[in-house]
């Protein structure tokens, strides 16, 4: 057990003993707690509008706050395509991972290649997986040797995510490198309420087991939250079945995490938060003849933590917060059958965001900070000609400003720019404009153009061999429009959003020169069509569907890995009180991979999962899942597993005071 596993534990144990009842009683006041237990404001009042909205499938007569651009605004308000994954559509799913959850939102394609743990790339409207930030509570965690973030390691607890937003199309002029294709945010949630505690223990196919525990609550002005998760599958083959590979690749995983925020009447607000997580990955070897193949003896094991804190002022019309953020992340590889006989990779991130906000006559709102960002990495590299690597760092220096302006009730505009200096490449400017306007009490039209970068990783600039220091950034230049049109009884919603993304001066490895050039030009364009239909809270109908076109300057061939057609529709019904039934049919067309023969043809396909739940006492929840229910066979990476007919069961008990 790692020393800072045993600080969070210690912080999870403080916050469950701690935190007081909404009366004062003492702890043998305890009650048993219902759902939803956890949301809400201050003790005995109703939650405020931004508690509200994660309660449930989003609704258009009430707020709905996000914080695409950077501010905390109603969704409506918004001119960038925003989709927002509640904490109820993660809980109807049953879903325990990310990869999981994302394709809810339009645009936005996961590919996994093996089973659970198992590299995730994440291509939003058909940019590279490296175009795409993530941020966890705002704070940004791709890596600084790939430029990408492994999704594949973050483990979903409902009552840990308050909701994930999704914002698609080039977000550089706010967010800096990395923001060509979008930004994905995972909100974390606050305690609140009167204390409670929470177990959760799952199992099922593969040879699955999962326990989590938390607990949450609310003491005055400050409130508190923890988890402890630990996953452990023996998995299936990393190189597909298909071509007669049997031996299973397990994965264990012991995620953590912590939070805390405090806001006292006067206007300080104080937040902090730990997440990390370690694991232990079986995988497969490669054969550059025939592709994947078992191995028996390869491991990777990984470590990340991630500490953020902010401490600033909120008050009327204006606030000032200056955030601090590190991570860290550990990689070692061990493939001793192998010619290149191992791999180790430490990583870190360190970043300063000082963000201001003010009110403005003529109902304007200026956003402005000022960020700074050390990424550094140390990569060892070894093989039968002996060890290799590099030792490097690199500098961000980024100031941005935005002003927003409310026109008539009817409109709302945003324009914004963001100067950033590297200090291997130089500097850049960025820019971005939104607009959102309610044609009719029913229909709203809404769009964004702007322009984005993404600086060549450490990987790019350092790796000793098969590096470019003279790379320039990725650039781009992007725009969408779009229209909303919505009901409110029976409530409908649908938008469609056509963009297009022009992508310059792409990073790609040459085989000629051995290491990597500015070489690509690409476009992306395409549509994104969802919908919603919620009948008396009874059932709700969603979906949506993709069209991708992604290619290279002079050829028509769509990029690897990017179907051009995609979609899935969900239906959750709550048949009676405490049952929610979930399905959800998800359907790709096909796409191409490259592999030991060239580019390689993949078959489209369609999986049904199928997710259950039921209140069976005030405290104890069950809960059920099925993926693939048809055992459809398919593959998302060449030559790579994907899970077949699966399910897993589950129990839940929430006590509160």
């Amino acid at each position: 057990m790692k020393p800072r596993f045993l600080v969070v534990a210690l912080f999870f144990f403080i916050a469950v003993a701690l935190t007081p009842s909404a009366s004062g009683a003492p702890m043998e006041g305890r009650r048993l707690a219902g759902p939803g237990s956890q949301q809400g404001g201050a003790p005995g009042q109703a939650p405020p509008a931004r508690q509200q909205d994660s309660r449930g499938p989003i609704r258009y007569d009430e707020e709905v706050i996000v914080t695409a651009d950077r501010e905390a605004e109603n969704i409506r308000n918004i001119g960038s395509s925003v989709s927002v994954i509640t904490r109820e559509e993660i809980a109807a799913s049953g879903a325990r991972w990310l990869i999981d959850v994302l394709q809810f939102a339009p645009g936005v394609n996961v590919v996994r290649g093996g089973p659970a743990g198992s590299l995730a790339q994440v291509f939003v409207r058909g940019s590279n997986t490296s175009h795409t930030l993530l941020l966890i509570d705002g704070f940004k965690v791709n890596s600084p040797t790939t430029g990408a973030y492994d999704i594949s390691g973050i483990q979903l607890a409902a009552d840990q995510i308050d909701r994930i937003e999704v914002v698609r199309g080039p977000q550089s002029s706010l967010y800096g490198s990395q923001a060509i294709g979008g930004v994905i945010n995972v909100i974390t949630a606050r305690g609140a309420g009167a204390g409670t505690w929470g177990v959760e223990a799952d199992g099922g196919s593969y040879r699955t087991s999962r326990f989590h525990t938390w607990g949450s609550g609310q003491t005055g002005s400050t409130r508190l939250i923890g988890g402890i998760s630990y996953f452990d599958s023996g998995g299936f083959s990393t190189a597909s079945e298909a071509n007669g590979h049997t031996e299973p690749d397990g994965y264990t995983n012991l995620s953590y995490n912590g939070r805390i925020d405090y806001a006292s009447d006067s206007g300080v607000v104080a937040r902090g938060f730990v997440r990390g997580f370690d694991t232990d990955l079986d995988f497969d070897g490669f054969d550059f003849v025939v592709g994947p193949v078992d191995n028996l003896v390869n491991l990777q094991t990984s470590a990340e933590i991630i500490i953020g804190g902010a401490l600033g002022y909120e008050g009327a019309g204006i606030s000032s917060i200056v955030e601090i953020s590190a991570s860290e992340a550990d990689l070692t590889t061990d493939t001793p059958e192998d010619f290149f006989t191992g791999f180790e990779l430490d990583s870190s991130i360190r970043e300063v965001d000082w963000q201001n906000e003010v009110d403005l006559p003529a109902d304007q709102k200026l956003v402005a900070g000022l960020e700074y960002r050390r990424e550094q990495a140390t990569s060892v590299s070894r093989s039968g000609f002996g060890a290799g690597g590099f030792k490097e760092k690199v500098d961000f220096i980024g100031v941005y400003v935005q002003d927003r302006i409310r026109i008539a009730d009817r409109a709302q505009v945003t324009g914004g720019v963001r100067f950033e200096d590297h200090s291997a490449f130089g500097s850049k400017w960025t820019g971005r404009a939104t607009a959102t306007v309610d044609a009719t009490d029913v229909v709203r039209v809404h769009g964004s153009v702007g322009s984005g970068f993404k600086a060549p990783t450490l990987n790019d600039l350092y790796f000793p061999g098969f590096s470019n220091p003279d790379l320039q950034p990725e650039e781009s230049v992007g725009f969408d429009l779009g229209v909303e049109a919505f009901l409110l009884s029976p409530q409908v919603r649908f938008d469609v959003t056509f963009f297009y993304n022009d992508i310059s001066e792409l990073i790609q490895f040459d085989f000629v020169s051995r290491r990597p050039e500015n070489l690509g030009h690409v476009t992306t364009a395409g549509a994104e069509i969802s919908g919603e239909y919620r009948s008396n809270g009874v059932v709700t109908l969603s979906g949506n569907y993709t069209l991708t076109e992604a290619t290279p300057e002079g050829s028509d061939d769509q990029l690897i890995r990017r179907p051009r057609h995609q979609g899935s529709v969900r239906i959750t019904v709550r048949a009676v009180d405490g049952l929610r039934l979930w399905s959800e049919l998800r359907a790709k067309g096909e796409s191409f991979d490259n592999g030991v023969n060239g580019r390689q043809r993949l078959e489209g396909f369609a999986i049904v999962n199928l997710a259950v739940d039921y209140q069976l006492l005030d405290a104890l929840r069950v809960r059920a899942r099925i993926d693939n229910l048809f055992d459809t066979a398919y593959e998302e990476v060449l030559g790579f597993g994907t899970v077949g007919l699966s399910g897993y069961f589950g129990l839940t008990l929430a006590l509160s005071r």
